[in-house]
């Protein structure tokens, strides 16, 4: 008998599995039931969460962050939440770089954010002023219907 290879490897033999081998996650549905509106012109779909900083990132000052993206992958710094306020309001401010890279591309963003970096420094660049202002209008309306965001009591 013939050695085939299993194409479900990557998915540990169940190709429907919610988990992937490398870290990613996509988000949530709830999750994007809540950023979606406030982010209209994202595709959420493309999105993808993965714990841990890149090396390269951290040695780039992204050291001790909570949170660091590039294009559709958002690096967790801390641990993931899914489906929690906290991790609600963490994503949508990640998901909103993740549109400034879409509306500038890489080259651009990298450029536009590192000189507003130099000149305006970490709290006062306007990338983050945006990504501050959008996470926290989807916060404020997760405290204003109270309770659990997606209802599953985390």
């Amino acid at each position: 008998m013939a050695s085939r290879t299993n194409i479900y490897a990557y998915v540990g033999g169940n190709p429907i599995s919610l988990i992937d081998p490398f870290g990613l996650r996509a988000l949530t549905e709830c999750e994007k039931g809540i950023i979606g509106p406030h982010l209209p012109n994202v595709n959420l779909d493309k999105i993808d969460v993965q714990e841990g900083i890149p090396k390269i990132a951290q040695m780039f000052g992204a050291s001790g962050a909570d949170a660091w993206t590039f294009k559709n992958t958002i690096y967790l710094g801390v641990p993931d939440a899914p489906d929690t306020k906290e991790g609600i309001t963490l994503l949508t401010h990640e998901v909103t770089h993740s549109d400034q890279y879409r509306s500038m591309s890489l080259l651009g963003m990298g450029l536009s954010y590192g000189a507003m970096h130099l000149i305006f420094g970490y709290t006062n660049n306007p990338f983050e002023v945006d990504a501050r202002a959008k996470a926290s209008a989807v916060r404020a309306q997760m405290d204003k219907a109270g309770g659990d965001p997606c209802g599953c009591g985390k």
